[in-house]
């Protein structure tokens, strides 16, 4: 059941995030449900003074299914406007691909980004179409490097663990 669960948090990286409601509601509820699933768990076993391997599986899946619902929340914060993912999209693919930014977006540092806070505005407060699309390809690239690096994580666990409670 926790891999079911861990699926459907993992399938929220491939919905768009400038869609409707799919996506927070995928994650949020894979969250609720490893909740849930979790309190079924403790009902059942027996009560222990220690930590049981069970319960450390529990918590590392639980880590990575909780980053669905945050990513996702990083995601719409730092790109809120609609519109934007797909080209922002097709501007990191290009720029992975080692072909440079189709946009008229320059390097972070010339753009105003110090430290990951975006400082270029104009005298209203307004951010340049510059920062505006660094600060996109930023989520896109979240976006990204999530779908490879939480199945990563998950294929390590459950190699791991069953060595682990072998030795």
């Amino acid at each position: 059941p926790i891999n079911f669960i861990f699926i459907v948090s993992y399938l929220t990286y491939w919905v768009d995030p400038k869609g409707g409601l799919g996506r927070d509601g995928l994650s949020v509820t894979s969250y609720l449900a490893l909740i849930v699933f979790q309190y079924v768990i403790a009902e059942n076993m027996p009560p222990t003074a220690y930590v049981t391997w069970l319960q450390v599986y529990l918590a590392l899946y639980g880590l990575l299914i909780v980053w669905s619902p945050c990513c996702f929340m990083i995601v719409a914060y730092i790109s809120h406007d609609p519109g934007w993912y797909d080209k922002a999209m097709d501007d990191v693919k290009r720029e992975m691909m080692g072909k440079g930014k189709s946009g008229s977006a320059s390097d972070d540092k010339e753009s105003g980004d110090t430290a990951g806070f975006i400082t270029e505005r104009d005298s209203l407060g307004a951010e340049s179409e510059e920062t505006a699309t660094v600060r996109k390809m930023r989520a896109v690239r979240i976006d990204m490097y999530s779908r490879s690096v939480i199945p990563m994580v998950a294929v390590a666990i459950n190699t791991i663990m069953p060595i682990l409670l072998w030795i």
